[in-house]
């Protein structure tokens, strides 16, 4: 089902549907061979997916509560998360951008927000090319150190 929600053709189902993926994820915390095969279907129909809505949809389900969920991030999705800096499209830029600022900014104890490779993401972003882009990190103070 979840599959077929994030599928639909009316966006706001499709970009509601995105937060349900953590949970999906940590269900099968005690088979991670279930776990593997969840993301490596995310993978391959949303991050690496031909058009740009769908790597949209992949950033928007990498972030809120799956960046609260740090083990698990970095284990399946952090470093495709970060590959989407270089994304050829604006909008699946700008949409990574506004998960970035709602992380360092909204979310108490974001677990990302000391992280090196974040923060170089965010130093990236705050250089694009895409003035969108970088009015949507312009507020956000990478970080040195943690």
């Amino acid at each position: 089902m979840f599959f077929k929600f994030c599928s639909d053709n009316v966006s706001r189902v499709s970009q509601a549907s995105c937060s349900a993926l953590c949970d999906i994820v940590k269900k099968f915390n005690d088979d991670e061979q279930k776990q593997a095969s969840i993301v490596r279907v995310v993978r391959k129909r949303y991050c690496k997916a031909s058009t740009f809505k769908k790597r949209q949809l992949f950033v928007l389900m990498c972030g809120g509560k799956m960046m609260m969920e740090k083990e698990i991030f970095e284990k399946y999705f952090k470093l495709d998360f970060l590959a989407v800096v270089n994304d050829r499209v604006p909008n699946v830029r700008i949409a990574m951008a506004k998960v970035m600022r709602y992380h360092f900014m909204k979310e108490i104890s974001g677990s990302f927000i000391y992280d090196a490779e974040v923060n170089d993401a965010v130093r990236l972003m705050n250089e694009d090319k895409c003035a969108d882009v970088r009015i949507e990190v312009s507020d956000i103070e990478a970080q040195t150190s943690g």
